[in-house]
């Protein structure tokens, strides 16, 4: 073998050997330069042609957010990467295309992302699909530990508590107590009686004591919220509320569109009897129309503080000065005896003595007492009385039309004869919920604090037992 050819084999050697070494480290080389943002033309051009990673991440990096340079490489990215991948589901999802981000989003989940495992449980609750966060949830109690794993059984907690699934409460609570003994959620399962009754109730020797149910964490929390500000009202002399209490939605069955007044089987609480010792119930639900049906008070997780103190008023005995539902018993007939502190429902013209009919009409009255002699209370018309007291005695105690019975049958010959009339000219928070309580109504309610109170929840039952039979 001549030295020529040996010369020659060595140089070839070389050179291939310095191919595949440039081969080798020439990508990852480019790579950190793109990674620190110092690569030069040649350099992008050549991440582009070999389709390196860092080309992607480095267009993610130097375009705006939401151009097509931008989304072309963070959708490479996202592809194999669960972090892009969740990066491009929230940039859809706070761009207004929700389609575009779940499917990132599942797609960040596939690949194993804790958060986005996190916020797809987040977006499935807030849509009501339930069956997929509880999934997503398992796939987080099973794999993860740590942070995500507590966030994921307070979740589940909460989800069970949804589903009234009472054993996977308990279980989960264990799980949790053993990870972290001292947790708050523990001290609120415990607080609102969903791991079993709280003995730890404040005394109820009062008129109008209450206790209020709710189906999940964030309710019984807001219902708490709204029980610390009524401490600070005048009216908590004479109600009080006790720690509110866990009942799941599949148990208090209410059957009833959000936009309608809250309706509920209130049969259901002849099985509670033993472990209430109010005269009231209250329930909290995520939505419908707070009212007060005998001795139960139902409300929205929505409702105001100024709307949770309008539905404690009728438990007392105040009656709404806006229009009742058509056909309501005390507008269809003229009152025998009064049935509220604030309202009458009487004729709106008598005949006979002046005097006789004042004296007959005052009786009717539960604020008589604080009518001057000098306050009228008729008018003259052609040949009888019209009730009433004129507008210029309109800063006086008298008789003044409310738009409680507006809403009667005008063709009920005796209800289109009635007309309901209140104490007082102005309006108050029995009209609008965010009025105050006029001090006058305290005062009537000081002077006869039992005398107009709803009856007790035990008539729900019973009105309740008697439809079912």
């Amino acid at each position: 073998m001549n030295k020529r050819f040996i010369l020659l084999l060595i140089l070839t050697m070389s050179v291939t050997s310095i191919w595949l070494l440039h081969s080798f480290f020439l990508p990852s080389h480019i790579s950190s330069r793109l990674l620190a943002g110092k690569a030069s033309e040649f350099e992008l051009w050549y991440a582009k042609n070999e389709q390196l990673s860092a080309y992607s991440y480095y267009q993610t990096v130097h375009n705006e957010v939401g151009s097509t340079l931008w989304l072309r490489g963070m959708r490479e990215l996202a592809t194999t990467q669960g972090k892009s991948a969740l990066t491009l589901a929230r940039f859809y999802i706070e761009n207004n295309n929700p389609i575009r981000g779940d499917y990132w989003l599942s797609h960040a989940t596939a690949l194993g992302s804790l958060p986005a495992k996190q916020l797809l449980v987040e977006r499935s609750l807030a849509d009501g699909k339930l069956k997929q966060a509880s999934a997503v949830l398992q796939t987080m109690l099973d794999e993860t530990y740590g942070e995500y794993y507590l966030w994921a059984i307070i979740q589940a907690i909460e989800l069970a508590m949804r589903n009234g699934e009472q054993q996977k409460i308990e279980l989960l609570a264990k799980k949790l107590k053993s990870q972290a003994p001292e947790h708050d959620i523990l001290v609120e399962l415990a607080h609102f009686s969903v791991l079993g009754i709280n003995d730890q109730q404040p005394d109820v020797d009062c008129i109008a004591s209450v206790q209020i149910y709710a189906a999940t964490l964030h309710d019984l929390r807001r219902t708490e919220q709204l029980i610390d500000q009524f401490a600070q009202s005048k009216l908590n002399k004479y109600v009080c509320l006790t720690v509110p209490r866990y009942m799941p939605l599949s148990t208090l069955n209410c059957q009833h569109d959000p936009n309608e007044a809250i309706r509920c089987d209130e049969t259901i609480w002849q099985t509670q009897l033993t472990n209430i010792q109010t005269r009231f119930l209250g329930v909290m639900l995520p939505s419908g129309g707070a009212n007060v049906n005998h001795g139960i008070m139902y409300l929205d997780r929505h409702d105001k503080f100024s709307v949770f103190m309008h539905e404690i008023a009728h438990l007392l005995g105040f009656i709404d000065e806006y229009p009742l539902p058509q056909n309501h018993a005390k507008c269809m007939v003229e009152q025998q005896a009064s049935f509220s502190h604030n309202v009458v429902v009487l004729p709106a013209s008598l005949t006979g003595d002046k005097s006789a009919v004042r004296r007959k009409v005052l009786q009717q009255l539960p604020w008589f007492h604080l009518i001057n002699d000098d306050t009228p209370i008729l008018t003259a018309k052609d040949g009888y009385w019209q009730l009433g007291t004129p507008t210029e005695f309109q800063g006086k105690v008298g008789l003044f039309k409310t738009r409680t019975c507006a809403e009667r049958q005008p063709f009920h010959e005796q209800a289109a004869k009635l007309q309901a009339f209140k104490p007082i000219s102005n309006l108050t928070k029995l009209a609008h919920h965010e009025l105050e309580l006029p001090e006058l109504y305290y005062q009537l309610l000081q002077a006869a604090p039992e005398k107009f109170l709803m009856p007790s929840f035990h008539r729900n039952i019973e009105i309740a037992q008697s439809i079912d039979d």
